[in-house]
């Protein structure tokens, strides 16, 4: 059911398919995406009939859609095999990189030298999804590939990487994380303080989350909040209490959650916001 667009979960086939054919009200991606899956998941067998009978090569958004319906409904036959290693092809970087994906699900088909190569993609989300497909299809040579894309130019395949690193939780990086803390992008350094919470000893941990509280970023401060509140280790309501001064919303919703779980009787419990 589409939580994007809550609209679309009350219409029939019939208008679904009207609006999948027709012009996109939203983001092209986003719509085209929604649309696809809601399709697959009210109407399994005619829906994805209907997607398959869909398939265009010079339409890249919708195409990208049908895929990903594929990936989210784990629909595994020859067919879809075949679309997914023919898209390895297609010149929009969104549909290589949902192929890509999907391929890591069919267990890379015999292709992983041919995906891994196009780490050296000039795409940045083809690269980040080599990255994806690397950890799922060649662990034992993903953790080289991921600390090599920690320089990436490209914040994407940066962000990419701590995230599969985090996944294999492979804590001889964690050095190399901490120094990305200090990266430009606030998404690798809020992935990098997620990383880092998940696999440091708290005592290391929770020294670099405080330090976090000060990023101009509201959703670095908000993964500082929130991990901090999570720990059984850090127990100083003064932090949460200067927290609830922060300007963002989240931010204070996480630091009165914290608060709320070490003094439950307090007044004004988080809901959320």
């Amino acid at each position: 059911m589409s939580g994007v667009f809550p609209e679309l979960n009350s219409l029939s086939l019939s208008e679904l398919q009207e609006r999948f054919r027709g012009a996109p009200t939203e983001d092209p991606d986003l719509w085209y995406d929604e649309l696809a899956v809601t399709i697959r998941q009210r109407f399994p067998d005619e829906g994805a009939s209907f997607l398959r009978g869909e398939v265009a090569w010079d339409d890249p958004d919708r195409l990208a859609a049908i895929l990903l319906a594929i990936t989210w409904f784990d629909e595994r036959d020859s067919h879809h095999a075949d679309l997914v290693i023919e898209c390895l092809e297609h010149p929009d970087e969104h549909v290589v990189a949902i192929a890509i994906e999907d391929l890591a699900g069919l267990g890379g088909c015999g292709l992983t030298e041919r995906v891994l190569a196009l780490g050296a993609d000039p795409r940045e989300l083809v690269r980040g999804a080599v990255l994806r497909f690397a950890r799922q299809v060649a662990p034992d040579r993903a953790p080289a590939l991921l600390l090599g894309a920690l320089d990436d130019p490209h914040y994407i395949v940066r962000e990419n990487a701590i995230d599969e690193l985090d996944e294999l939780e492979c804590t001889p990086a964690l050095p190399r994380i901490e120094a990305l803390l200090r990266d430009a992008h606030p998404h690798v350094r809020q992935s990098a303080l997620w990383m880092i919470a998940n696999l440091a000893p708290s005592s290391e941990a929770i020294p670099l989350l405080l330090e976090a509280l000060h990023d101009p970023e509201a959703t670095v401060r908000c993964a500082a909040v929130e991990h901090l509140g999570e720990s059984k280790e850090f127990n100083d309501l003064d932090v949460f209490e200067r927290m609830l001064e922060d300007p963002d919303e989240d931010v204070r919703w996480h630091a009165r959650d914290a608060l709320d779980r070490r003094m439950p009787d307090s007044a004004g419990s988080a809901d959320p916001p």
